[in-house]
Order: C-alpha cells, then sequence, then structure tokens
C-alpha cells in the first residue's frame, strides 16, 4: 500500500491533520502527494451527500477536532 492510498483512507479526523501540515508547508514534494489523495475523498463526500442529503442541509459548518486536553 502507498502513501496515497493510505491517505485516501484515513478518518477525517487523520486527513484534518494531515491537511494542517500541508498548511504548514512541510514540503512541496509532500504536498503534491497529498493532494493526490484529495480527489478520490471529494468523490467519497460526494457519494455521501447522495445516500445522506439531510446530513448536508443547511450551512456548512466545520467540526473541532476533539483534543486530550
Amino acid at each position: 500500500m502507498d502513501t496515497v492510498e493510505i491517505i485516501s483512507q484515513m478518518h477525517s479526523a487523520e486527513y484534518a491533520v494531515a491537511m494542517w501540515a500541508i498548511n504548514m508547508h512541510v514540503s512541496e514534494q509532500l504536498e503534491d502527494v497529498y493532494l493526490g489523495a484529495l480527489v478520490p475523498l471529494m468523490k467519497e463526500l460526494a457519494q455521501c451527500r447522495k445516500d445522506m442529503p439531510q446530513a448536508f442541509s443547511g450551512s456548512c459548518s466545520v467540526m473541532p477536532i476533539r483534543s486530550s486536553a
């Protein structure tokens, strides 16, 4: 299993951390790998919207990631 496959199967919280790493400019090469995983995740989200439209109604909000503090 390569890096893109692993990232594409991440839980949403793990993916959020990966995107944070990209925003912190970890490296351009690594960024390309993460962005390569974005397409399958967007396809999965689109499928979820079709399967459960009621879950996506109303305004969009960002769910906070729980900290262990």
